[in-house]
């Protein structure tokens, strides 16, 4: 059985990319571990959701340093890096002979160095020649990743329109618009008086936060994203992939 190490940085690679990704390839017959990366954006609740994903054994993410410095353990047949520095793929790939391929929305330092690109869509890939004979367009992680979150989410009938308020995945960034966002609501409510607006708390937040909010009125929920989302009518998010879908 061929094993392939997917290497994830932050929370919205490791949710909507690695997640999808990780029973695809275990349907092909591949034998999947998972590293996580260091990365300035994290939540520090990646290696939980990691482990769940994989069935537990992922390391934190600074341990990469260890991993790369100490004896050679089981070795993989390919890498695939799903966001993050490429220098820690090409260091996986070296170590292990093995070839790297990297899944990207768009051009990134060192690509050319890899073996293969992947990529969503051709428009928003404006990649260099190196790279775009190395470039095969795959579809979007983030849309399978949604297409996972099953189950039916109940807005309020008659109620219209249904919009959700994405605060991110990062604890200081929620703190801090949590009074943003409450007067957004606000605003919403004077301007749109039956409108229905629903606060969809990240999977990487801690037990319990969706209270926090719900104790300054607001509909806070920890539902799946793509169960809110298929009955929404507007979603308004912040910029970068912790609130990648």
């Amino acid at each position: 059985m061929k094993r392939v190490l997917l290497l994830a940085n932050g929370p919205g690679e490791l949710w909507c990319w690695a997640r999808p990704m990780i029973p695809a390839l275990g349907e092909r017959g591949f034998n999947v571990s998972l590293r996580l990366l260091p990365c300035q954006y994290a939540s520090g609740n990646e290696k939980d959701i990691a482990n769940n994903l994989v069935g537990g054994g992922v390391d934190p993410p600074m341990s990469v340093f260890a991993a790369l410095a100490g004896k050679k353990g089981i070795g993989y047949d390919a890498i695939l890096q799903l966001g993050g520095d490429l220098l820690f793929g090409l260091a996986f790939s070296a170590r292990n002979r093995a070839p790297l391929f990297c899944y990207t929305y768009g051009p990134k330092p060192l690509l050319k160095r890899c073996d293969g690109v992947f990529s969503a869509f051709e428009g928003t890939c404006q990649f260099g020649g190196a790279v775009r004979d190395k470039l095969l367009i795959v579809g979007d992680l983030g849309a399978d990743a949604l297409a996972m979150d099953s189950g039916e989410f109940r807005w309020t009938t008659g109620r219209s329109p249904r919009i959700v308020l994405f605060p991110g995945s990062r604890r200081v960034i929620r703190s801090a618009a949590l009074p943003f966002i409450r007067d957004l609501a606000a605003r919403i409510k004077e301007r749109l008086p039956l409108s229905e607006i629903v606060i969809a708390i990240s999977p990487f937040s801690e037990p319990g936060e969706e209270e926090k909010w719900r104790s300054l009125g607001l509909r806070a929920v920890a539902s799946p994203t793509g169960s809110i989302l298929r009955g929404a009518d507007l979603a308004v998010t912040q910029p970068g992939t912790n609130t990648l879908e």
